[in-house]
């Protein structure tokens, strides 16, 4: 029978910098959004966006693997995605566009 030890310590760094970069990531999606929405170019401005965001959001998680390993790894995940569930509970809150139901 095999133990695995978990390292917290790099779960919780790993997670803290998930949070801080998925924080980073919906910040932009919003700006990108916001700005497309204002722009005569709506999709190239959220091609550049997306692009810049996802390669961004990448190397930061390749970062996370190479320096804190396969724990800091999983604490990133799980720290990108509680912020994307705060990011999506505070868009629910947001008033609909016009002519939307």
């Amino acid at each position: 029978m095999m133990v695995v030890s978990v390292d917290w310590s790099l779960l919780g760094l790993g997670a803290l910098v998930g949070v801080l970069i998925g924080g980073v990531f919906f910040a932009g999606l919003a700006l990108g959004v916001r700005a497309a929405m204002r722009s005569d170019r709506a999709l190239t401005i959220l091609m550049v966006s997306a692009t810049v965001r996802i390669l961004a959001c990448l190397g930061a998680a390749w970062l996370v693997l190479m320096l804190l390993g396969p724990w800091g790894f999983a604490g990133f995940g799980v720290g990108f995605v509680l912020s994307r569930r705060v990011a999506t509970s505070l868009a629910c809150g947001r008033v609909p566009a016009e002519g939307a139901s």
